[in-house]
């Protein structure tokens, strides 16, 4: 997996789509967050809208800070990228499923 210039939603939600369908193990997504979202570097698209920065931010800082095997189901990857992809009315909603999930199976 290589490292992107910078963070698009698209980037970040394949990604996930690959872990959530199996095709890369809780390591490499854990490794590929680490290495590309440390807040001191991150990159985000120039002109991409906060509240999308801010869920990619979110959800990479969820697979970067726990701990490896995850505690949750691969399932959660759908809430992820409907967080990541949500419009800025929907964003509190998303960002609340995604979380609560996360939380429910540590």
């Amino acid at each position: 997996m290589e490292s992107p210039e910078f963070l698009t939603h698209d980037v970040v939600c394949k990604i996930i789509e690959s872990w959530g369908s199996g095709n890369i193990s809780d390591q490499e997504i854990h490794d590929w967050a680490e290495i590309n979202y440390f807040p001191a570097q991150q990159k985000t698209v120039p002109g991409m809208p906060d509240y999308v920065a801010l869920a990619i931010g979110i959800v990479l800082t969820v697979f970067e800070c726990t701990r490896v095997p995850f505690p949750f189901q691969r399932s959660v990857s759908h809430l992820a990228i409907a967080f990541i992809n949500s419009s800025q009315s929907d964003f509190k909603v998303n960002r609340d499923k995604f979380l609560k999930q996360v939380e429910a199976e540590n």
